[in-house]
């Protein structure tokens, strides 16, 4: 997944991890990993657990990323990754 920032921009965003897990599974634990030039905060578990949510502020350079790892009920690993192209408005 892609998404177009401000560089001031303070938003919410979200990882869905509805589709990707079995019936009864849910995310048991996450980790959030920003990369260098963007911070993250405000993250928590939702959707009856199969999403993670969190908030970017202060996103700088030209494209910058977080990547989600999540640990599942039913321990199997997976990671997805978000894309923020940094623009000025």
């Amino acid at each position: 997944m892609s998404y177009a920032i401000d560089s001031s921009d303070k938003t919410d965003y979200r990882f869905d991890w509805s589709n990707d897990l079995g019936e009864g599974e849910t995310i048991a634990t996450y980790v959030l990993t920003p990369s260098d030039g963007i911070e993250y905060y405000n993250d928590s578990k939702v959707g009856g657990d199969t999403g993670v949510l969190y908030w970017v502020r202060n996103a700088s350079g030209v494209e910058q990323h977080i990547t989600c790892h999540v640990v599942t009920s039913q321990q199997r690993e997976m990671d997805k990754t978000a894309y923020f192209i940094v623009t000025e408005k």
